[in-house]
């Protein structure tokens, strides 16, 4: 089987591109020709394994990145550029299957009227969340008038979904209350071409049992450093109500990431007067969470989280913010993690204190945690994978 995947950077960048080169790795395993195609090279010192049988190629002279501000209608050039080298690259290499990870529809609505291709879209977000971002004075608008931008939200992400189901044989979310959730707001009878498939674990190896007693006084965040769907300032805040609790004076709090508002966390930092948080910049975090026992995240929204279950993989707890439907399909509380109220930071606090105060709870939760996270390894996933393109 040959199967092309569709990304905008390589190698890594973010959740999507590592999911990615997992599902690569596990499908030229099985024997599949995996190709991808980007636009930009993010390159870093320390790279994932990237099978080298994998075949990626760089389309030159397209400017559509993570941050592009320019909106992807008015990129006329690129899209006949993208277009055409698919088109052709589809043809050339007798691609089956189209993985589209990252690319708007502009640039793939030809495929599948051109090629014999199945065009697959996943969807690696949030279906639908009405988030705010950095700018004060457009958050004080959108709030005014948040049941009228309510509804404009609903609108256009209901219409990302419906824009492209006739550019596609399937259209997988990674929640099946992802996949409920449209259909409730479209109004839309599912006759086959909705899916749900979750992303794999992407470390091959479990931290073993016995190595969980072993663990230091660690509390950790990973992800990328940028406010609008991160939030991490809450995080912030709720450690400084920590930090008063003598419980907590051998514990720290490290932050794995880098992006755009690294700066203003650490000013903020600097302004909580926090003695016991570091910034480690861009890291492998394999390292951080063999070491680290809780696992914070304070997003405003996400798709399926990869840390969430990197950090069950390596026997830690994850205390969670209630912002986004799939975290139930990854935590039940108090069993393999914590879920706290969405933005309510003082007990998000306490939650973190409450296991700091309780070594047993604390043990028994990072147990269940590497147990149930199992279920999302790669080799399951890919099977779902397998099922779903023999299915089309």
């Amino acid at each position: 089987m040959n199967i092309l995947f569709l990304l905008r950077l390589y190698p890594v960048y973010g959740g999507g591109e590592t999911v990615t080169l997992c599902l690569a790795n596990e499908m030229v395993k099985r024997g599949w020709n995996v190709s991808i195609l980007y636009f930009k090279d993010n390159i870093k010192e320390q790279l994932p394994f990237i099978d080298s049988r994998i075949k990626a190629v760089k389309i030159e002279g397209i400017d559509y990145g993570p941050f592009s501000t320019e909106k992807v209608s008015k990129l006329k050039t690129e899209r006949q550029i993208v277009q055409d080298y698919a088109i052709q690259f589809i043809h050339n290499n007798h691609i089956d299957v189209v993985m589209n990870q990252w690319w708007p529809l502009c640039f793939i609505d030809r495929l599948k009227k051109e090629t014999n291709a199945k065009i697959i879209k996943v969807h690696h977000t949030t279906f639908y969340a009405p988030t705010f971002d950095n700018n004060i004075l457009k958050n004080k608008i959108k709030k005014l008038f948040f049941p009228l931008y309510q509804i404009y939200k609903r609108k256009k992400a209901v219409q990302t979904v419906t824009d492209t189901l006739s550019s596609v044989d399937r259209y997988v979310f990674l929640s099946t209350a992802f996949l409920k959730q449209f259909e409730e707001m479209a109004h839309y009878n599912n006759k086959g071409s909705l899916c749900a498939i979750p992303n794999p674990l992407v470390f091959n190896q479990f931290l073993s049992p016995e190595k969980i007693i072993q663990k230091e006084n660690i509390v950790l965040i990973v992800g990328r450093m940028y406010e609008p769907p991160k939030k991490i300032t809450r995080a912030l805040r709720a450690w400084q109500h920590v930090e008063k609790d003598s419980i907590s004076s051998n514990w720290k709090l490290q932050i794995v990431g880098e992006g755009p508002d690294l700066p203003m966390y650490i000013q903020l930092s600097n302004e909580l007067k926090l003695e016991r948080v570091s910034f480690e910049g861009y890291q492998q975090p394999l390292p951080y969470y063999e070491r680290a026992k809780i696992f914070l995240m304070t997003s405003a929204v996400e798709g399926f989280p990869m840390t969430l279950l990197e950090s069950q993989q390596q026997g830690m707890v994850p205390i969670v913010m209630d912002t986004f439907l799939s975290l139930h399909d990854i935590i039940t509380s108090d069993f393999n993690g914590i879920i706290t109220p969405n933005e309510d930071e003082t007990i998000f606090a306490e939650a973190i204190l409450s296991l700091m105060k309780d070594p047993q709870k604390l043990a028994s939760l990072a147990q269940h945690a590497l147990i149930s996270c199992k279920k999302f390894s790669v080799e399951n996933i890919v099977d779902k994978w397998d099922k779903l393109i023999n299915s089309i």
